[in-house]
């Protein structure tokens, strides 16, 4: 089968741990079904040594049919490829010790609504008291998908329901689909010398692993086993049962995995992908094959681009020295009506990207973004105001928070020298003063982060205490008032005046629920 350049780079690529940025209609099932073929064929690993994971039993029928076509001697039906919960369920009848678990190998697995049944069976036979009894599925998914099964707030029965639950599925040797995963998951972990054969991991959509997904592949993947995992950022269709938040940047963490993308499109119209540049998450950019297309009619309430526009029009006023703009596309296309309107390029760098880890957040135990915590929990700690001494706590060293923010200020601090700036202590030793005008595109997160190194602000205080809305400009300003000596004032902060001399009002993107009794706004 004939490859495009950016499709062998990907099945040829050496490393250990590999990530595809599969663009819709790029190829990305014929990329896994050649990769394992030149794993199989070229590197001589045994199909049985493989672990292949996908979404969908359609998409696990589609790779054992095509590897069949192409005349592979072993038999993929009878091998590990399959979804998640099929591949769990395969590991704890075949390989791994199951009894001691208290389960037998002849168990049966229950769909939700059997679960449900039975929780609320248990609630009536032991005057069980739960709140919100209408919440009880999504209470149970909550518990099985997060990483903690505290859920505050409701200071009912809900963890002894729990206990008699685990109990009861157990005598009658029943497993949720969940209960799958943790099972594997668990047995793994304690035994780690049951798959001594397992050479690979291949992961088809992995933008959609939800935390137990990823538990069960962390278990699975010991240094010597490779992994290569395909998938697209604005391809998240599973978010409503927990898709992990920025799964790309916990595998690029953990493995130190290679990032490649597959930016060639197969499927789409010029046209069509000429519009799904406006929506796309990832900073990718999609290149087509096929003709232009019919013109396609684009309309909703609220319009990024023309934002930008307005954007664009404010900045081309100015006097700029230098762009510069984070990796992620809706920076990247933020930025690209000024650049072309001024005629001008900008330089990218990747620690202008979100700020992305992640961490246990207190107030639901669950995984989430660093930056985005209830008032009742993150102002309980002083620590959290403190300019210094912020990142200490434990659920932050436990997200790497500290490492992250490192990476950005070392990078702003690189960024400011190059301009006649360097740092020294908690200011600026200028050794080329200058009215220089720079202008970075990024995100709220990093913006903060930033602000908080050049301001002397705990990072905490900014992300929960201020609001910036898309496309708002904040401006800084250098104080040299004794030669040689520079620090930073802000004169604006998430500015949108541009949007008002327009009669444009701006986003509510960047805002929470400003009344609790507006339903219509957003909600915790």
């Amino acid at each position: 089968m004939e490859l495009n350049d950016y499709q062998k780079t990907a099945v040829l690529d050496e490393h250990n741990a590999c990530l595809v940025r599969a663009n819709v209609g790029s190829g990305k099932t014929t990329v896994l079904i050649e990769k394992i073929r030149y794993l199989h064929q070229q590197k001589k690993i045994p199909l049985e040594n493989m672990i292949v994971l996908t979404f969908t039993n359609k998409a696990a029928g589609e790779i054992k049919n095509r590897l069949k076509i192409q005349n592979i001697e072993e038999n993929p039906s009878s091998l590990f490829y399959g979804t998640f919960h099929g591949i769990a369920l395969k590991l704890l009848q075949e390989v791994l010790p199951l009894e001691e678990l208290g389960y037998t190998k002849d168990f049966q697995v229950c769909l939700p609504e059997e679960e449900l049944e039975l929780a609320n069976q248990l609630i009536h036979q032991h005057t069980l008291r739960i709140k919100y009894k209408n919440r009880l599925r999504k209470r149970l998914d909550h518990k099985y998908r997060s990483a903690t099964s505290r859920q505050p707030g409701y200071q009912d029965d809900f963890p002894k329901l729990v206990t008699l639950l685990t109990e009861e599925k157990r005598k009658q040797n029943k497993m949720s689909y969940e209960d799958l995963l943790q099972c594997a998951t668990k047995l793994l972990k304690d035994h780690p010398q049951q798959l001594l054969q397992l050479k690979w991991i291949i992961i088809d959509e992995v933008q959609d692993c939800d935390e137990l997904q990823f538990e069960l592949i962390r278990q699975l993947k010991r240094p010597e086993v490779g992994l290569f995992a395909v998938g697209d950022p604005n391809q998240v269709i599973y978010s409503w049962r927990g898709s992990m938040f920025n799964i790309f940047y916990k595998f690029r963490e953990l493995y130190h995995a290679e990032e490649l993308s597959l930016p060639v499109n197969y499927r789409s119209s010029q046209t069509i992908l000429a519009v799904s540049r406006r929506f796309q998450e990832s900073g990718d950019s999609l290149t087509g094959v096929q003709e232009e297309g019919e013109k396609i009619s684009v309309k909703n309430h609220y319009d990024p681009f023309q934002e930008a526009e307005y954007l664009a029009e404010r900045l081309s006023k100015l006097k700029v020295k230098d762009f510069f703009v984070s990796p992620l596309g809706r920076a990247k296309d933020t930025a690209s009506l000024t650049l072309k309107k001024m005629q001008r390029t900008a330089k990218e760098y990747p620690w202008l990207r979100e700020f992305a880890p992640t961490i246990i957040r207190p107030d639901v135990g669950a995984e989430s973004i660093v930056w985005d915590w209830l008032p009742e929990d993150w102002t309980k700690e002083d620590r959290f105001y403190d300019r210094d001494a912020w990142c200490g706590t434990e659920v932050l060293q436990a997200g790497k928070v500290e490492q992250e923010y490192n990476w950005v200020v070392q990078g702003l601090d690189e960024l400011l020298k190059e301009h006649g700036y360097e740092r020294e202590e908690r200011y600026y030793r200028v050794h080329n003063a200058n009215n220089d005008t720079i202008v970075l595109f990024c995100h709220f997160g990093v913006e903060c982060v930033m602000l908080s190194h050049l301001l002397g602000i705990s990072p905490m205080v900014l992300w929960h205490g201020t609001c910036a809305a898309p496309t708002s400009v904040t401006t800084l300003v250098t104080e040299e008032r004794r030669e040689g000596i520079a620090s930073f004032r802000m004169t604006a902060f998430g500015d949108t005046s541009h949007l008002y001399v327009h009669r444009e009002e701006p986003a509510f993107a960047a805002r929470f629920c400003e009344c609790y009794d507006n339903r219509e706004e957003r909600h915790d």
